[in-house]
């Protein structure tokens, strides 16, 4: 995240991204991984997918790298807490 310019924040442990989403009251996913990007899809959350060889099929919005950090910065987010599967 650091390399891409993300702010730093608490990380958070979690087998279930989008029920650790909804506690934390996340507004929008920024996601590479279709099954992570799905579970929090399912729970009503907006995500956006950064483009990658193995996420091609999954539907949502594709970014590169450079828009996501465009993105970022556009956006005002009420939680700096990554999330990171265990």
């Amino acid at each position: 995240m650091k390399e891409h310019g993300f702010p730093s924040g608490e990380v958070v442990f979690s087998e279930e991204k989008g029920d650790a989403c909804l506690d934390m009251d996340v507004q929008l996913m920024i996601e590479d991984d279709p099954v992570f990007a799905k579970q929090v899809k399912e729970v009503g959350i907006p995500v956006f997918m950064v483009r990658q060889d193995y996420n091609i099929d999954f539907p949502a919005l594709k970014m590169d790298w450079k828009m996501a950090d465009i993105m970022w910065s556009k956006i005002s987010l009420k939680s700096e807490k990554h999330i990171l599967h265990r």
